[in-house]
């Protein structure tokens, strides 16, 4: 249905806007997302994630509103074919209101088509059948922080003619002020009356005020007479007074105490709004990944779901008991303030808890004091606070005198910004740490760094650190990922008090209790683990940065094929990226790209982290989220993965691990990615080690002995730091492996197996198919002879193949070389067969059509006669046959001697190109050989011509002219003189290859032109010139 409500909505176009900037960093804050749990649910409301579609705007400034339309992709698919230009579409009088002139996507009666779920873009429109181009359309509006419509004000960026750049506020980081450095004026984005910046348009395309004209928009109280003259309505800034600002010559009002700003970053990245590129849209389900759900506060009595949306009850917590927000901790109900969630486990048991211990001290799990903020918020500032190059320092004196370097925490919070968390939600509750932080949650701020003004050092200067989300190169998000996901390496195998800044060295913990031992990677590895791995191969260092954590130091490399493609709405690096077909899939292939209107950019010479994750999206399978991985195993190991699990040496189906093999991604995880504990993250090494003699963790020895708390190495080709899943990992998961069934005893109802019979099965579980190949060529001596040989197959490392022929006629014939003597020339089909020896049995085939010959043919060499000479250089396609059709035409190479002394040998069919060093007569000797050794040759005599001419006439007004002086010069020198004859003509003989100055001369003229410079090879005519007294 239609509805009519006057100034509700926000504007059209949302400028961001960002806290007020008060002095210092202490009340400064950084952006939000803008969630807040909803007690009944358990999950989260956006307060701006609702919005309108306003089909159009009456002349009193009443919005029409479509009530049937909740997404702005529909809305905009909301057109009014009947008016074709936009004077008429913002005509006021009409009927239906005035509209909005804006792009959009329309079939060839210019009715809208949703791109709802789609890259709204001109390709994918016309993916859909559609032309993407500006029609009269809807606008869609989002509703204010609070919900209520009536706190906005209509605005426009004035001009404040008084202020230089010197006295502009904007030097001082007042909010709302900027400076002009193009026009060399001071700027203010929130002005009410004054001098407008920009020309205001109206709806229908007329102007309203010129730029620099003189604006007064006190009188528009609605959101719908604001819109209508081209200013702005934002219901998300709030102001608590105006203020008049002195100007030359008339005074200009400004909207002052911008109290409050957007809602958050999901107030328009969120589902409902869907603007244009990847990157602006589909966060809302950032809600449901661990990101959001980590470090949730707690409230007695409300309810809380976790990532798979089911509500967490009093019955099904187990230990926690969220009626009276408790957890029980040993034994003790302890008071519950936040939950710290598994990003891979939904369940509630596997969620650790932030409890009150006593004595107004916060405890991770009761006992630890883990510092929250390097990971939940955009730094603290507290210079007692900070990170030390050398980790077993904690404080700026102990590391200085130590020869460390102290990177003090320096954060948007400062020391005096109130309350901070636990105090905030807790008052009396400390963290027990010295970093605290502002909002409960992973912020977007945290990876994406919006904060406003930026972050400050002790002596007033910008903060940077080498977290820059923005730029998509796989260095920077891998350093952004690992910023939290890393656990920092000792010396000394681990059991060192020193940092050796070695990202790639991977700790290792004991989860049991000591003498048991049952080993774990230490705290956050990932981020460690993928640098290891295959997908990096990182060599470098790390070093502290003022979030209190790690970055990826400048200068380390990569070596690896790993890269990272997407496809780009454009062919500028700035291009949206393109992630849906048509159908809603999304896009994996550069053929699905280019058909979305894209272009496949195979982008990042490193791949990252994010080439595999969204990490907007849940990787919870409950929540069966779109896209939760951009990638996985078979988007690259494509080929090789399908064939690998076809032919596995495993079994398959209902209660194993590779189930059906329909989710190939999965099958390859179960066993590249095996968890080293229950509770632990998916390994993210990937590498399997089939050596009996490696381990992933040290033994029980030398970690209870301390001499060893760091995983094993061994080489990975040249890269020497390589980690690896070992066989009690991979196979022992299910199978027990280790020296015994008892100490690591296999899954009830699955065969034990040694580490040894592991290590025999597992070395060839995906290299057990052979590849077979032959060629064949009829036998110089025998008539219908064919030699057949096999040696080109690819028997699986460590495998013993056999070799099985069908001569095409009945009889059969083994071995990897054969010989067969047909009866007649009739043409047949070979196959050739090769099987494995051994427990597990595969096969594979290849055939090819055979002609036995009476006597075997000799090939025919052409193509010479086709060379052709370019100064030095001559070139020519080899068109060389044979009578037997082998592979390909039975030639197996073809050489060229030039003539001087060098020779070229290549495949059949190639383009032979050679230079000569001087010139000359060669003689050039070209042959071809076929697989049974016999050849035929061509050959041909190349003149290469050593020296040239130049050549020209000379005219005045009464004709040719003769007599005049004729000078050559080559690098300034004059290296020949003639004069010109009777007919005015002159040449120069014997010219060598290269660039010539000709000048003419005699006396009492001038030549037009002065001088000709010429390049010789071939010969130069036509080099004239003419006379003038």
């Amino acid at each position: 249905m239609l509805s009519k409500k006057r100034s509700l909505f926000s504007a059209v176009l949302l400028v961001l806007a960002l806290p007020l900037a008060l002095a210092g960093n202490a009340g400064a804050a950084y952006i939000t997302d803008g969630a807040v749990q909803n007690g009944t649910t358990g999950g989260w409301e956006l307060p701006a994630d609702a919005g309108v579609c306003a089909t159009g705007i009456q002349a009193g400034g009443t919005l029409i509103i479509d009530d049937t339309i909740h997404s702005r992709a529909d809305c905009i698919a909301k057109t009014f074919p009947a008016y074709t230009t936009r004077l008429a579409c913002g005509n006021t009088t009409n009927a239906d209101g005035a509209h909005f002139w804006a792009n959009s996507c329309v079939d060839a009666s210019g009715n809208g088509i949703s791109l709802s779920g789609l890259d709204r873009t001109a390709g994918m429109c016309t993916a859909k059948g559609g032309t993407w181009k500006q029609v009269c359309t809807s606008s869609w509006q989002l509703l204010g922080e609070d919900l209520q419509a009536d706190n906005g004000f209509c605005y426009t960026s004035v001009r404040l003619n008084n202020y230089d750049s010197t006295t502009c506020p904007s030097t001082t980081g007042v909010f709302g002020y900027s400076w002009d450095s193009t026009n060399l004026r001071c700027l203010y984005s929130y002005g009410i009356t004054g001098y407008a910046n920009a020309n205001l348009t109206r709806l229908d395309g007329t102007t309203y005020i010129a730029a620099g004209g003189a604006v007064d928009l006190s009188g528009m109280t609605s959101q719908g007479s604001c819109l209508l003259v081209g200013a702005t309505w934002n219901n998300y800034v709030i102001k608590s007074s105006t203020e008049t600002v002195p100007t030359t010559p008339n005074a200009t009002t400004i909207g002052t105490g911008i109290t409050s700003v957007r809602a958050g970053c999901l107030s328009c990245h969120n589902n409902a709004s869907q603007y244009n590129s990847y990157a602006e849209r589909w966060k809302t389900d950032y809600l449901k990944t661990g990101h959001k759900n980590m470090l949730r506060k707690v409230t007695a009595g409300k309810n809380w779901a976790g990532p798979d949306g089911i509500v967490y009850s009093a019955a099904a917590t187990g230990p926690i008991d969220f009626n009276t927000a408790t957890a029980n901790i040993g034994g003790v109900n302890m008071p519950l303030l936040y939950l710290f969630g598994d990003w891979m486990a939904p369940a509630p048991e596997a969620l650790d808890v932030i409890v009150d211990t006593g004595g107004g001290a916060a405890r991770y799990n009761g006992t630890s004091t883990y510092s929250c903020a390097p990971c939940h918020a955009t730094g603290w500032s507290n210079p007692a606070a900070g990170v030390c190059s050398i980790s077993s320092k904690t404080s700026q004196s102990t590391c200085e005198t130590a020869g460390g370097t102290w990177y003090p925490s320096v954060g948007v919070q400062g020391a005096s910004y109130v309350p901070p968390e636990p105090l905030a939600s807790f008052p009396g509750i400390t963290s027990g740490i010295t970093g605290k932080w502002d909002l409960d949650g992973i912020q977007c701020s945290r990876c994406h760094a919006v904060t406003y003004p930026p972050i400050k050092d002790a002596l007033g200067n910008d903060v940077t650190t080498t977290h820059e989300t923005d730029n998509l190169s796989g260095e920077s998000v891998n350093n952004t990922c690992f910023g939290c996901h890393q656990s920092i390496p000792k010396v000394n195998s681990g059991t060192g008090t020193d940092n050796d800044l070695n990202p790639v060295v991977l700790q290792v913990k004991n989860t049991a209790t000591a003498p048991a031992y049952k080993p774990e990677f230490n705290s956050h590895p990932i981020g460690n683990e993928f640098l290891n791995s295959p997908h990096a191969k990182f060599t470098g260092t790390i070093v502290p940065n003022v979030l209190g954590k790690y970055d990826i130091a400048a200068g380390g490399t990569y070596d690896t094929h790993f890269k990272s493609s997407f496809c780009r709405s454009g062919t500028s690096a700035t291009g949206s990226i393109l992630t849906t077909n048509a159908d809603g899939t999304k896009i994996t292939t550069s053929t699905q790209c280019t058909a979305a209107g894209g272009t496949w950019w195979p982008s990042q010479d490193q791949g990252s982290c994010a080439t595999c994750h969204d990490v907007h999206q849940s990787t919870v399978p409950a929540v069966n989220a779109p896209e939760p991985f951009r990638r996985e195993c078979d988007n690259c190991h494509y080929e090789g993965s399908l064939a690998a699990l076809a032919n596995i040496k495993h079994p398959t189906g209902a209660g194993t691990p590779l189930g059906d093999l329909s989710d190939v991604a999965a099958a390859c995880e179960s066993c590249h990615m095996p968890k080293a504990t229950e509770g632990g993250f998916p390994i993210h090494l990937f590498r399997i080690n089939t050596d009996v003699s490696y381990s992933t963790f040290p033994t029980s020895a030398e970690f209870l002995g301390n001499t060893k708390k760091v995983a094993n190495t061994a080489a990975d080709g040249t890269y020497t730091s390589a980690v690896w899943v070992d066989l009690d990992l991979a196979c022992g998961q299910c199978h027990g492996g280790g020296t015994d069934s008892t100490t690591n005893p296999p899954k009830p109802g699955v065969y034990y197996f040694s580490k040894d019979l592991l290590a025999t099965y597992a070395k060839n579980m995906h290299n057990s198919i052979p590849t077979p190949r032959f060629i064949w060529g009829a036998d110089s001596a025998t008539s219908y002879k064919v030699n057949f040989d096999a040696g080109n197959t690819t028997c699986p490392s460590g495998v013993t193949c056999n070799y099985s022929w069908d001569f095409g006629d009945g009889s059969t014939g083994t071995g990897v070389k054969v010989s067969y003597t047909y009866t007649s020339a009739a043409p047949v089909t070979v196959t050739l067969t090769v099987n494995t020896v051994g427990t597990f049995y595969t096969s594979a085939s290849t055939s090819q059509s055979v002609t036995p010959a009476s006597v075997n043919q000799p090939p025919t060499a052409a193509g010479l006669a086709s060379a052709t000479l370019s100064n030095y250089t001559v070139s020519f396609t080899d068109a060389s046959t044979d009578p037997v059709l082998n592979s390909p035409n039975g030639i197996t190479s073809v050489t060229v001697n030039w003539g001087d002394g060098r020779g070229d040998s290549q495949a059949a069919g190639t383009v032979f190109t050679h230079t000569y060093a001087v010139a000359s007569t060669y003689k050039i000797l070209h042959t071809a050989t076929d697989a049974a050794r016999l050849s035929a040759s061509e050959t041909r005599t190349i003149a290469v011509p050593q020296k040239f001419s130049i050549s020209g006439t000379v005219s005045h007004a009464a004709g040719p002219f003769q007599g005049v002086l004729m000078i050559l010069k080559y690098n300034g020198n004059t290296k020949a003189t003639t004069t010109t004859a009777a007919d005015g003509a002159y040449s120069f003989t014997n010219v060598l290859p290269g660039a010539y100055v000709v000048l003419p001369y005699k006396s009492g003229y001038t030549f037009t032109p002065g001088t000709a410079t010429v390049t010789v090879g071939p010969d130069a005519t036509g080099v004239n010139f003419t006379a003038t007294p």
